[in-house]
């Protein structure tokens, strides 16, 4: 649906309301996306209103976040019937793009698949049960699912579901609500008691954040939000293919980062703005999210450590370069030592990059310790390696480097997990 609704749709985003759920957290609920002047610049976010029952809203400022997990993402897809074939292969690439510098550096493709097999779970041809078996065996804490909406009838009014396909015969729709949805999601025990739930479910759907009337439930995302989810984004409208794989590449690529995602949110709508001209795309991303008190100390310590793995990558790989580089000396011609002094270059002038980021993110109120850290090991890493080095003395001394220097961050980061 284009045109007018989503017209209307912009026109609303100028009535905007402070919404507050429980003693220090502000949840935003039917977001479509931050204000530049206001919203990311306030403390409390800024949010349009809805029409959450007072329940519903009680039950979704509860949820308990989590923000500092090790990323596990499942990408489930459906296309059942005669539906068309929904864009699987772009988002799996675009997935695939964002979480490229987290998975772990191995020699051979092989082996590199095992490593992101580790990160990132593909369920093909999802059923309702499907994603909840794949839910109550692993943690994850991303859940992004690329599906049709489907209208249904409930007490004569016209609510909006996922198309999955139905578990007894594949061929045929089971059109999934947000409530089915949601107790399919967060895994329990035999008590009852929820184990683990994702931290944040993503819709490519056609109509996921879509809410008629005041009398229905509301809509897949906000039902999502409701059973304890806290963050859950969606679009008001029906997005291009094209938009709807922009989507999951920033934000994915902006979640793993570890960038606050209110401001993920806002480069989304910037990059729909520029990227799918002609179109109200932009305007029809929803979030439905719990923002308690302290959640920036959360955002920073998982930026932090992903900030970590992503250089443990980058010195492995290095490692990995300097120990071939280092065999070539006995078998010459096995391996290509201009292309691999170029490659090590191009990794070393990354690393660099990264730690001089790395560095500006200190900010006032740092620990001494963590300062010192910061600041000791670029200034080392920037004697050590201001160039490859080709003698099998400084080789030797330049391979021992990368490996301490990874030794040191594992450590570090170990440390400030526990």
């Amino acid at each position: 649906m284009r045109g007018p609704r989503a017209a209307r749709l912009v026109h609303l985003q100028a009535v905007a309301v402070r919404v507050r759920a429980g003693p220090g957290a502000v949840r935003v609920r039917h977001c479509a996306g931050w204000v530049p002047a206001v919203g990311l610049s306030a403390v409390s976010a800024i949010a349009l209103a809805d029409h959450a029952s007072p329940a519903r809203s009680a039950a979704a400022a509860h949820c308990r976040l989590d923000w500092n997990r090790p990323p596990r993402i499942l990408f489930a897809f459906a296309s059942p019937g005669d539906l068309p074939a929904v864009p699987a292969q772009d988002h799996l690439r675009a997935l695939r793009r964002a979480i490229d510098p987290w998975v772990k550096f191995a020699p051979t493709p092989e082996e590199r698949i095992a490593h992101v097999k580790g990160v990132l779970t593909i369920l093909e041809g999802a059923t309702l049960e499907k994603i909840r078996e794949a839910c109550a065996a692993t943690e994850f804490t991303h859940v992004h699912i690329l599906a049709h909406g489907a209208p249904f009838d409930q007490a004569g009014h016209q609510q909006y579901g996922l198309a999955l396909l139905n578990e007894s015969t594949p061929t045929q729709l089971d059109i999934v609500d947000g409530e089915r949805l949601g107790i399919a999601l967060t895994a329990k025990d035999s008590s009852g008691t929820t184990r683990h739930r994702p931290t944040v479910v993503t819709l490519a759907t056609c109509d996921s954040g879509n809410v008629n009337t005041v009398l229905t439930p509301g809509s897949i995302a906000h039902q999502l939000h409701a059973t304890g989810i806290p963050w859950v984004i969606a679009s008001q409208f029906p997005l291009w293919m094209r938009a709807s794989s922009i989507a999951a590449e920033v934000l994915y690529s902006g979640f793993l980062r570890g960038d606050d995602p209110r401001w993920v949110l806002y480069e989304l709508r910037q990059r729909l703005r520029t990227d799918s001209p002609n179109t109200h795309d932009w305007a029809s991303i929803v979030a439905y999210a719990t923002v308690p008190s302290g959640f920036g100390n959360e955002v920073r310590a998982f930026r932090d450590k992903q900030t970590r793995r992503k250089l443990e990558v980058k010195f492995d790989q290095a490692d990995a370069i300097v120990t071939a580089c280092s065999g070539a000396r006995s078998q010459p011609g096995a391996v290509d030592v201009q292309g691999k002094y170029a490659e090590l270059k191009q990794l070393f002038q990354s690393i660099r990059d990264d730690l001089a980021v790395w560095r500006a993110e200190l900010g006032d109120s740092a620990l001494a310790t963590e300062r010192a850290e910061r600041l000791g090991m670029s200034a080392a890493f920037g004697k050590a390696h201001r160039r490859p080095l080709r003698t099998g003395r400084q080789q030797g001394r330049q391979q021992e480097s990368v490996r301490g220097g990874a030794r040191l961050l594992s450590r570090r980061g170990r440390s400030a997990a526990g």
